[in-house]
């Protein structure tokens, strides 16, 4: 694959370090002229609350009304009250502060964060005594807000008094909250903390700032974590490690969010060719299409079961449909692979797999085509074509770039081998099969052999069916214009993309009422934001 070193930075993703490196580094980072703490306080406050109000909009058409702090003594409290400040100016909510230690305890940013905050119409503070207190404090009404400000890295387990009580209360009114947003890490968790046994503040998301602190991404801290959304805050992006994460969606895009050449031609934005669909599941195709098309692609070429090609034709007149001999149960039968060869000459990419079912032939016709690809053309490989049987362990280095598109249980059929084993680690994996994986979850890893970037955007209103067939479409689009020399780059934009016309699309519509073709509607809102 010539993978560049692991220590391959890539623009606006963050670095994943253990509490203890983060904690490490942001103290030789601020110790240096020029790093003034404060001001990168500011910028975490500013994008807490921005993605706070985003997520808000997810749930409630309407602004913020009320906004419950809790706050400890350090940085994560000055960033959570900063950010409160933000929340009370734009959206004219009342905002009460429960505050975990006594003023004197408390560091010298978050005094002054308290300090700029009280003065303000509708601002309320409790120093806690107990949970009665705090129920007194708040009142009946529920609250659209709980920002979790009381601990941050440096937390050291176990988690005592008096945050322990904060948190066991937080966690048995959680259902008054209607968001719980945590800063930087739900109080309670650290590197040795288990959040199945340990005491930590449930949250339904993290919003992590200049660094993304190993245990958010343990998949046993999910639960406690919720979403974990990014904020870049200028923090250096050039810290080695195999491992990253990509902020808000965004950072890959930018040649997609740059004036088109205004003398460009068709074939300049790539020629695409898509194999799929059964007589069974002709959806996942016409999705495959769609989002192709909208991804910007020049030329789409798309071979079909000619049992449906005329009826698929009309609903994306845009592509150029070929009918396929189809197997008696419909899907793609081995006989038509010559109509496939005539065109992959002028193919910059080909997408397989969407739709395709389970038929013993197709999977033979796509192990052949796997074989047989022309050395320059990046092969997408998408659902039932992800199986041991059409993929084998790969011994030597592919000449066009192999992307695979599983969701996890794909991905254990794929990689588990033998009888009772667990699936391969990610980046081995890769290894394995010379490719380049994006592993489909909350949030999605993508890898290759040698780097491993973790795409925050997204959320849930991605769990329905057909939003893999969407991502394949935009990969294989991606991959067939060329946008990035790097193909983990080209991959991990496909994602960030994905998830980032999603949360468009939720925070219009929030994440109940749609169809997951309605994804496509956000993908040009998401360019121009």
């Amino acid at each position: 694959m010539n993978n560049p070193p692991a220590n391959t930075t890539f623009p606006g993703t963050m670095p994943v370090l253990a509490c203890a490196g983060a904690a490490e580094f942001e103290k030789d980072f601020f110790s240096r002229p020029g790093n003034n703490e404060e001001s990168f306080i500011a910028r975490a406050a500013r994008a807490i609350a921005d993605e706070t109000a985003g997520l808000f909009a997810e749930i409630r058409a309407r602004p913020i009304r009320r906004l419950c702090v809790l706050a400890g003594k350090g940085r994560n409290a000055a960033d959570a009250l900063l950010a409160a400040q933000h929340l009370h100016a734009e959206h004219r909510c009342s905002v009460g502060i429960v505050l975990a230690e006594p003023l004197e305890k408390m560091s010298a940013t978050a005094t002054r964060a308290l300090q700029t905050l009280l003065p303000r119409k509708d601002i309320a503070l409790y120093h806690w005594r107990d949970a009665a207190g705090a129920d007194a404090f708040l009142g009946g009404a529920s609250i659209d807000i709980l920002l979790d400000g009381l601990l941050g890295h440096n937390f050291r387990p176990p988690l005592r008094a008096p945050h322990a009580d904060i948190v066991r209360w937080a966690n048995a009114c959680a259902k008054r909250f209607k968001l719980r947003i945590a800063v930087d890490l739900p109080s309670g968790i650290g590197d040795t903390t288990r959040a199945d046994t340990d005491l930590a503040l449930r949250a339904d998301a993290t919003i992590a700032c200049g660094l993304v602190k190993t245990p958010l991404l343990s998949p046993g801290n999910a639960p406690v974590r919720g979403r974990l959304r990014l904020a870049c805050i200028g923090f250096p992006n050039t810290l080695g490690g195999a491992t990253r994460a990509g902020a808000r969606g965004l950072y890959a895009l930018g040649p997609l969010r740059q004036v088109r050449p205004p003398f460009a031609d068709k074939r300049d934005h790539g020629h695409l060719l898509i194999l799929g669909g059964s007589r069974c599941f002709p959806g996942a195709l016409l999705m495959n299409v769609r989002a192709a098309l909208r991804a910007g692609v020049g030329l789409l070429t798309v071979f079909c079961p000619e049992s449906f090609h005329a009826s698929l034709a009309a609903a994306a007149p845009e592509a150029i449909w070929v009918p396929w001999p189809e197997t008696p149960g419909g899907a793609l039968a081995l006989e038509g692979e010559c109509l496939l060869r005539e065109r992959l000459p002028n193919a910059t990419a080909l997408l397989c797999g969407s739709g395709s079912g389970t038929d013993a032939e197709t999977h033979a016709l796509f192990r052949s085509i796997l074989t047989r690809t022309p050395p320059g053309c990046p092969m997408v490989i998408d659902a039932d074509a992800l199986r041991p049987e059409i993929l084998p362990p790969c011994a030597t280095e592919r000449p066009a770039p192999l992307v695979l598109l599983p969701h996890a249980g794909e991905y254990a059929r794929l990689c588990a081998g033998e009888a009772g084993r667990q699936a391969l680690p990610l980046r081995e994996a890769c290894a394995r099969f010379h490719a380049h994986i994006a592993l489909k979850g909350a949030p999605t890893r993508v890898a290759d052999a040698a780097r491993e970037i973790t795409v925050c955007t997204g959320g849930a209103i991605l769990a329905r069916g057909g939003s893999g067939d969407l991502l394949a479409g935009i990969t294989a689009a991606l991959f067939a214009r060329r946008l990035h020399a790097d193909p983990l780059r080209t991959l991990a934009c496909a994602v960030a993309w994905h998830g980032a016309a999603a949360d468009c699309v939720a925070r219009r519509h929030g994440t109940e009422a749609i169809a997951t073709t309605d994804i496509l509607d956000g993908l040009g809102e998401a360019l121009r934001k």
